[in-house]
């Protein structure tokens, strides 16, 4: 999709516009937990089913390395929650118009989950390669993930820095202040 400095200045505008005939609503801290919450789980499940067989060995060390592996990938967990629960609190407190309408909204939302997606399937593909090969999980797959959520950070701010939303959270950083909006 071709984006424009016209197209993106329409839904600022657009957005302005629905942000002074609309009231923000405080989003519910489970609506913003709950999509935290389920990566959190997901990295955490998944370090445990990477650790599994190292876990129950005779050896002590092969054995604390696989629990520290668990240990170290729910701190990242916590980390990609704490990220998530910011970014969800911030979109849930739009209006739901803008929510739907919002060309630049819609961008974000479609990269990020591109973004997940291939963060997700990198990291699950590390964690195969780990089992079947029967790496250490604490130097393989939690190395792997830590780099690529550094790595995929990094790249969507560049990728989303391309953009000028400057305008756009201008307009909601007034709002939220009660300044007055003008069109």
């Amino acid at each position: 999709m071709k984006v424009t400095h016209k197209m993106i200045q329409e839904d600022v505008n657009n957005a302005i516009h629905i942000l002074k005939n609309k009231d923000m609503e405080i989003p519910s801290a489970w609506q913003c937990m709950r999509p935290g919450l389920f990566i959190l789980m997901g990295i955490g499940l998944w370090a445990i089913a990477v650790a599994w067989d190292r876990m129950g060995s005779p050896n002590s060390l092969t054995r604390n390395f696989a629990v520290d592996s668990v240990y170290f990938s729910l701190f990242i967990g916590v980390f990609v929650f704490i990220g998530s629960f910011l970014s969800c609190s911030q979109y849930f407190s739009l209006p739901e118009e803008i929510r739907r309408s919002s060309i630049m909204l819609k961008i974000i939302r479609r990269k990020a989950l591109a973004y997940l997606v291939v963060w997700v399937v990198f990291n699950i593909t590390m964690g195969v390669r780990t089992v079947v090969y029967m790496y250490d999980p604490a130097f393989t797959s939690t190395v792997y993930l830590l780099a690529s959520l550094i790595v995929g950070v990094i790249a969507f701010s560049v990728d989303m820095g391309r953009y000028n939303f400057s305008l756009f959270s201008s307009a909601i950083a007034a709002w939220r202040k009660g300044d007055s909006l003008r069109e």
